[in-house]
């Protein structure tokens, strides 16, 4: 479903609350940037990729069914500051699980070569980040076969942290890797100001 908000299209199916579409001019320019965000693997998107197990390549800003953008303005900011620590543009993301109980998703990844892949999950919410969604990240990296994964929230406990921890020293290497929102912000505050 496509509307017409001043000059700019906007699809509200990356929203997950319909009824209460944000009005800001600058909501609407980012929601735009995102659904013209260039990715590096367009080309990919609904296909089975042997490279990760078999994980679908998902566009994770048209999961419908998942609450991952409710703020365009941050999760563009993070695409953003990412891609430039990296030095690349991110691919889109995977599917993970069969059933839609099990299904996890890895919001988009950081391809650094053929063998080291690191992942990224949002976790836009006002609650900390819990201690499933860090086994969910494990499972998804295992399943995947990928190098690493980052998880960002707006809020990381101590549960949270302890688990990541427990999680590392099991497999010897940090895996999982935790950041704050704000910090991200940061970071890009400060890029911006310098440049």
């Amino acid at each position: 479903m496509v509307g017409s908000i001043g000059k700019l299209e906007v699809d509200h199916t990356v929203f997950t609350d319909y009824e209460k579409l944000p009005c800001e001019r600058s909501t609407y320019e980012a929601l735009s940037n995102l659904l013209h965000y260039k990715f590096k693997n367009d080309e990919e998107i609904g296909k089975y990729l042997d490279r990760y197990n078999g994980a679908l390549c998902v566009n994770i800003l048209r999961e419908s069914s998942k609450k991952v953008v409710k703020i365009p303005e941050k999760y563009l900011l993070l695409l953003r500051q990412m891609a430039k620590e990296y030095s690349t543009q991110p691919s889109h993301g995977l599917k993970v699980g069969d059933f839609p109980r099990n299904e996890r998703f890895i919001h988009f990844l950081f391809e650094h070569d053929e063998t080291k892949t690191t992942g990224v999950c949002f976790y836009d919410q006002k609650r900390p980040l819990s201690v499933r969604q860090v086994h969910d990240t494990e499972k998804s990296i295992v399943e995947t076969g990928l190098t690493r994964q980052i998880i960002v929230a707006n809020k990381i406990g101590i549960p949270a942290k302890n688990e990541v921890n427990r999680i590392n020293s099991e497999y010897n290497q940090p895996i999982i890797k935790l950041s704050h929102f704000d910090s991200i912000e940061k970071r890009h505050l400060l890029n911006y100001c310098v440049a």
